[in-house]
């Protein structure tokens, strides 16, 4: 379009049409769920969050790196807007979560455990959003999916569920105990969710353990079964939730009220650097940070880490080497971020 001509009476004239070989540029439509799903991605381009892993199809199946987020129809709420259908959904333009469930989707039937199960992973699947990325929405598995309940349609984080009325204590009873240790050995826990419901199925307390928080310290060995059970010769586990670390036990709702998501996430992100410990040491590196809480102190010396060595000992007793291994994981720490060297055997917390 060429540039307005000025008239004599002082008035603009109507702009010149000029030919072009371009095409006139469009602005993209309005992005819907569909629009971008069938977006081609630029080439080069990597969609990926914060560093996550690429997403999953609705079916399961792997996506490549390129390819476009789409958004879960229950949580598709906002005016579309012209933005980058590669950026990552903005968290700030959904509704607040509804903390009640649904009773009338069980109402044929009678026991309370599986009305529990019912309306719980219901609430999960209508109201909750992945802490590991910028996903608003979890996928349900198949059922009787061993060990995970969800997973994150764009990261692909696993979580399971575990729901109950009262409120949780420090130790919670879990499944057999040898796929669990087997689970942490390979790296394959998921993230739990410890949900808390009132009377009136209303969600109370929810509760986040980062997969990653997860080592063999943190997981009691039940006895076996009696020979008058059904499962007899059976061994459960308990899962220590007081010797993870504050850190590790991160809050959703709390008393009845839901935290920002941003906050999750904030939480989430800080702690994600422990998911890069290979998980045959990750074990010392959890244990050496639940001594240094209990420790108590802004600021600590090597000295007091060093009378913590038998409980370490005891913890991990094929190691005969305690001390060398508490320098060790003091400097692990301070690389992940967690501790700073203040001089030669003093230690400052960095607060998170």
């Amino acid at each position: 379009m060429h540039l307005l001509r000025s008239r004599r009476d002082g008035r603009l004239a109507r702009p010149v049409e000029r030919s072009s070989t371009k095409p006139p540029h469009t602005h993209p439509p309005c992005h819907s769920e569909s629009a971008l799903a069938h977006t081609q991605a630029p080439k080069g381009h990597k969609n990926t969050a914060q560093g996550v892993s690429p997403g999953v199809s609705s079916r399961g199946k792997p996506l490549p790196a390129w390819a476009p987020i789409t958004f879960h129809p229950n949580v598709l709420r906002r005016k579309c807007a012209e933005i980058n259908p590669f950026d990552p959904p903005r968290i700030d333009c959904y509704r607040p979560m509804n903390l009640q469930c649904k009773p009338a989707l069980a109402a044929s039937y009678k026991s309370r455990s599986q009305i529990a199960r019912i309306l719980t992973e219901d609430w999960c699947a209508r109201e909750l959003y992945c802490a590991a990325c910028s996903s608003n929405a979890l996928s349900r598995t198949k059922t009787n999916a061993q060990t995970v309940d969800f997973f994150c349609p764009q990261c692909a984080q696993p979580y399971q569920l575990k729901s109950r009325l009262n409120a949780y204590t420090s130790k919670i009873t879990d499944a057999a105990y040898e796929p669990m240790i087997r689970a942490i050995r390979e790296d394959r826990t998921p993230n739990l969710l410890f949900l808390q419901y009132s009377n009136n199925w209303a969600v109370s307390n929810l509760l986040l353990v980062p997969r990653f928080f997860f080592s063999e310290s943190v997981i009691e060995k039940r006895n076996p079964l009696g020979p008058g059970a059904r499962r007899a010769g059976w061994v459960g586990c308990n899962i220590l939730l007081g010797n993870i670390v504050p850190d590790g036990r991160i809050s959703v709702v709390s008393n009845g009220i839901a935290l920002p998501s941003k906050d999750v996430r904030r939480r989430f992100a800080e702690m994600r650097a422990l998911s890069g410990v290979p998980p045959e040491t990750r074990g010392w590196t959890l244990d050496m940070l639940r001594i240094v809480w209990e420790i108590g102190k802004e600021n600590f010396t090597l000295s007091e880490a060093y009378e913590y060595a038998d409980e370490l000992q005891a913890l991990h007793p094929h190691n005969q080497h305690v001390r060398p291994k508490i320098r060790q994981q003091l400097q692990i720490l301070r690389d992940l971020g967690f501790l700073r060297f203040v001089a030669p055997g003093q230690y400052a917390v960095i607060k998170h």
